[in-house]
């Protein structure tokens, strides 16, 4: 993978470390967190397809192609812009409040 999907982390308020925004190792790591936000963007794919691509970049990358009828370069731009599009909720509560560091 290139350097745009690495994390590129800032220190928060708190002082403690945080991505600007959510990365490819975020949805990764929380893929059963992800799953449905991915089916409300590509909503041709389906629960079979989202359970396969398992969190994989590539995985859904190439179903997005396969489905969409789309390059690879205009893939991964969808895939670019749907991540900048959710901050990383990683240190949010379920309140929308910064969670505790204790």
């Amino acid at each position: 993978m290139s350097d745009k999907w690495e994390d590129h982390n800032i220190p928060s308020e708190d002082g403690r470390m945080r991505s600007p925004r959510l990365t490819w190792n975020d949805v990764q790591g929380r893929w059963h967190e992800y799953k449905g936000k991915v089916r409300q963007k590509w909503g041709l794919l389906t629960n079979d397809d989202v359970d396969l691509i398992g969190g994989y970049y590539e995985e859904l990358s190439g179903k997005i192609q396969e489905i969409y009828n789309i390059s690879r370069k205009e893939a991964d731009q969808q895939i670019e812009e749907w991540l900048m599009g959710h901050e990383d909720s990683s240190n949010i509560d379920s309140e929308g409040n910064p969670a505790s560091s204790v």
